[in-house]
């Protein structure tokens, strides 16, 4: 099936972060500020390529939401475009609230991507300490602000319950309590990211091997709560709230002129509310751009162009195994939803 729309575009964006109210105590009102912002994931780019028009196409039936309805969401936002080099890639997850990035597995997924292509292009099994070696190079050599990976609040609660501790700190948790938490944090049951959590559940359909992606989480963990070690800050982990009511699964490509430019535009997978559409949101397109990237960190810095690792030949793995965890990720968690593809277009 390939029914089509298109829909005009317009570029003013309004930020919507920030918000004020009062209260009166004993008869005296009070004024309370909040800036409800998120790290700052994404760098703007003054806009060269300019696409005025969505197509939106129906690429697989299901039952979900319709095509006027997510013609109907995608009308009423504005998409700012955004470096794929110097921006942050967020979880495909429908629970997410702001415009941004989608990938499987978030930037975290996109690096386990790459260690499983290194592994085997090297023929050699990567080590927890080489993991963890490369995933700290990785962040300091990255041109993007943060590191980022999500899990949920299921996934948190599960290692709470498990170790018998009520609102455990995932970001800075006591010493004592690292070792059991890091044990809980590599199993599926303490993954909210449904990439990564099905990696490992069915890594035999990915041809994985799951542990290497269990001392990748560990190791970014260990980064994560080590206050020493200066990649510490630019590493983020959000905890999504709620439960998953995704309706479709939305692809995201846009003309040639962007791609070259290596910017993509952003997206909300949900305006806010919990009553509204909720998609998962992947930028294909994007994905790719940032490929070229890491791609280059492995052939160069790691590899440093030993045993016939190019750039070329790193990017043109990675983006044959990605297609196939795309198809694989896409068919375990939306198969019975419908697809769509938004061709952002001049």
């Amino acid at each position: 099936m390939n029914e089509a729309v298109s829909l005009e575009l317009t570029v003013d964006q309004v930020s919507g972060t920030d918000f004020e109210s009062t209260m009166t105590i004993n008869g005296v009102e009070y004024q309370s500020i909040c800036d409800c912002s998120s790290p700052k994931y994404t760098e703007e780019v003054s806009i060269k390529c300019a696409p005025s028009t969505i197509t939106l196409t129906q690429d697989k039936e299901g039952e979900g939401a319709t095509l006027e309805q997510v013609e109907s969401k995608l009308s009423s936002s504005d998409f700012p475009f955004v470096s794929a080099l110097k921006s942050s890639f967020r979880c495909i997850d429908g629970r997410i609230t702001e415009q941004s990035l989608g990938a499987l597995g978030g930037d975290l997924g996109e690096f386990a991507l790459a260690l499983i292509v290194y592994e085997d292009m090297i023929g050699k099994r990567l080590d927890k300490k080489q993991v963890k070696l490369y995933l700290n190079e990785y962040i300091e050599w990255m041109e993007q602000d943060y590191f980022y990976w999500c899990t949920d609040d299921e996934a948190c609660e599960y290692v709470e319950s498990e170790i018998g501790v009520e609102g455990l700190d995932f970001t800075d948790p006591r010493d004592d309590l690292e070792a059991e938490m890091l044990n809980l944090l590599i199993q599926p049951n303490g993954i909210g990211d449904l990439h990564l959590k099905n990696l490992l559940k069915h890594s035999d359909l990915y041809s994985a091997r799951p542990e290497a992606v269990k001392y990748l989480i560990r190791s970014f963990y260990e980064l994560l709560w080590d206050k020493s070690n200066s990649v510490n800050q630019y590493i983020a982990l959000e905890i999504l709230p709620g439960v998953h009511n995704e309706t479709a699964w939305l692809e995201i490509k846009s003309v040639e002129e962007c791609f070259t430019l290596q910017v993509a535009p952003l997206v909300t997978p949900r305006e806010g509310s919990k009553t509204e559409l909720s998609v998962f949101v992947h930028h294909y397109d994007g994905v790719t751009i940032k490929r070229n990237s890491i791609s280059l960190f492995f052939a160069e810095k790691i590899a440093k162009l030993q045993d016939g690792i190019t750039t070329e030949k790193f990017v043109n793995r990675m983006n044959h195994h990605g297609n196939l965890y795309l198809d694989t990720t896409g068919e375990i968690i939306a198969g019975k939803l419908p697809f769509y593809t938004a061709n952002f277009e001049n």
